[in-house]
C-alpha cells in the first residue's frame, strides 16, 4: 500500500502541470498513507493542500465536480502543492478531523510538511479565495524564515519589519504578533506613526488605555478621523479585543473601567448599543477569570435594567449550568435560576435547577426541585413524567454510591 501511494505521489509531481484540467487529489485513508504524504512533502519542500469532505455533502460534491475542475485552480494547486483528499467520516478521517478540529465539511487546509496549519477554509469557497489563501500560505512558508533570520541579525528594513509583522499575524494571531509590533513602533519617532503603512498596523493591532499608542491616537484623533488610512471602527474593535485580553491576563478590572471611559469614543455605537456592549464586556471578564460571585451580581444588575428580568436571569443561569462544572459556578447558577423562578415559575427552569444539583451530586435537593414542580402540575400524564425524572435521579444516586463503595474497597 505504501509503495502504491509513493508511486502515485511521484506521478503527480512529474505530470505536465499545464495540461491539468482538474485537481488530482491523492486519497489518504490510513496512517501509513498519511506518513507517505508527509515524507514526500518534506522531500520535495512542498506544502500540502488538504480537502476534508464527505460523499453526502452537497457542497463537497459541487466543489469536486465544478471548483476543482477549474483550469486555473488546478494549475495553481498542482504546481505548488501536494493535493490530498480525506473522507472525513471514514475511520481514518474521524481520527484526523478530531486532531485538527474539523467541525464541518468541506474544510480545506494549507499545511507544512511538519504538519503546521498555515490557513484553513471552511465551507464552500470561491476559486479566487482558495488561490489567494494558497498564495499567502506560500509566502508564509518561503519568506517567513528569511525575514525571521534578518530580524535576529538586525538587518530588517522598515518594509521588512512590516512584512514580518504581517506574516507573524498569520502565524501567531494578533496577540502573538504584538511584541514584534510593539518593538517596531518603539523604534519609530511618533511623527512617523501616521505614515500610511504604520497607521495600518496601528489600526490592525489596536491599543489598550494607558499604552503609548492609545494615548497618541487620543491626542491626534481630530486629524486621524479624516485620514483615509485610519478606520476608527476597526481600531475600536481591535483595541477592545486587546484590552479584554490584557485585563483578563492581569486580572485588572481597572483597565476595563478606563476602557469604559476612554475607548468607546472611537465606536459608532448609539447609547443603547454602547450600554449593552459595556455590560457584555464586564460579563465576559468575570467569566474568563472565574469570578462567579461578581459575575452573578453583574448579571443581576443587567437583568434589573432589562425589560424582562426573569428571562435574562434564566438565560444566564442556564448558560452556567450547561457549560461549567465548578462548584462556585453552579452555586451561582442555582441562585440566579431560583431568583428567576421567584419572578415567574416555569417547568423548564426547574429542570435546569435540578440538573445543577445533580452536577453537584445534591440528589435530595434535585428531587425536591422536581417534587415542587409536580405539586404545581394538574395533568396526570405530566405528573407521571416528573415521577419518571425523580426515579432517574435516584437511580443515578445509587450508581454514584456504588462507585464510591467500589473505590473505597480498592
Amino acid at each position: 500500500m505504501r509503495l502504491i501511494i509513493s508511486l502515485a505521489l511521484v506521478i503527480i509531481l512529474q505530470i505536465d502541470m499545464h495540461a491539468q484540467r482538474r485537481v488530482r487529489f491523492i486519497e489518504v485513508n490510513t496512517i501509513e498513507a498519511w506518513e507517505d504524504v508527509l515524507e514526500m512533502s518534506k522531500k520535495n519542500s512542498r506544502l500540502l493542500f488538504i480537502n476534508i469532505c464527505s460523499p453526502w455533502s452537497e457542497v463537497c460534491t459541487f466543489m469536486r465536480t465544478n471548483t476543482f475542475r477549474d483550469r486555473e485552480l488546478a494549475s495553481f494547486i498542482m504546481n505548488d502543492f501536494i493535493p490530498v483528499y480525506i473522507q472525513g467520516d471514514s475511520d481514518f478521517g474521524e481520527v484526523w478531523t478530531d486532531r485538527y478540529d474539523v467541525s464541518a465539511f468541506p474544510m480545506m487546509f494549507f499545511m507544512t510538511p511538519g504538519e503546521r496549519v498555515i490557513s484553513r477554509l471552511e465551507g464552500y469557497q470561491e476559486i479566487s479565495t482558495i488561490i489567494d489563501s494558497g498564495k499567502r500560505s506560500l509566502t508564509v512558508y518561503r519568506e517567513y524564515p528569511r525575514l525571521r533570520r534578518a530580524y535576529i541579525e538586525g538587518g530588517l528594513s522598515p518594509r521588512g519589519w512590516r512584512e514580518l509583522i504581517n506574516l507573524e499575524l498569520i502565524n501567531e494571531g494578533q496577540e502573538g504578533a504584538r511584541p514584534l509590533f510593539n518593538e517596531f513602533i518603539a523604534e519609530k519617532d511618533q511623527s512617523l506613526w501616521s505614515s500610511e503603512e504604520n497607521l495600518k498596523l496601528i489600526v490592525t493591532f489596536g491599543a489598550a488605555p494607558g499604552e503609548d499608542v492609545f494615548q497618541w491616537v487620543v491626542d491626534n484623533f481630530e486629524n486621524l478621523r479624516v485620514n483615509d488610512h485610519f478606520n476608527a471602527k476597526k481600531f475600536f474593535d481591535n483595541s477592545f479585543n486587546h484590552t479584554m485580553s490584557v485585563a483578563v491576563r492581569r486580572k485588572d478590572i481597572n483597565l476595563l473601567n478606563k476602557a469604559e471611559l476612554e475607548l468607546f469614543r472611537f465606536s459608532n455605537l448609539n447609547s443603547e448599543e454602547q450600554r449593552e456592549m459595556i455590560h457584555e464586556m464586564y460579563r465576559t471578564y468575570y467569566l474568563r477569570i472565574g469570578d462567579w460571585d461578581s459575575f452573578a451580581k453583574h448579571v443581576e444588575k443587567m437583568a434589573s435594567e432589562s425589560s424582562s428580568e426573569e428571562t435574562v436571569l434564566a438565560l444566564e443561569a442556564r448558560f452556567i449550568i450547561e457549560n461549567f462544572l465548578e462548584e462556585d459556578a453552579l452555586n451561582e447558577g442555582i441562585r440566579l435560576m431560583r431568583k428567576s423562578i421567584s419572578l415567574r415559575d416555569r417547568f423548564t427552569k426547574r429542570q435546569y435547577l435540578a440538573d445543577a444539583h445533580l452536577k453537584l451530586k445534591q440528589f435530595d435537593e434535585a428531587v425536591q426541585v422536581m417534587q415542587e414542580a409536580k405539586d404545581k402540575i394538574a395533568d396526570p400524564y405530566d405528573r407521571y413524567e416528573v415521577d419518571a425524572i425523580i426515579r432517574q435521579i435516584r437511580a443515578f444516586e445509587q450508581e454514584e454510591k456504588q462507585k464510591s463503595n467500589t473505590n473505597a474497597n480498592d
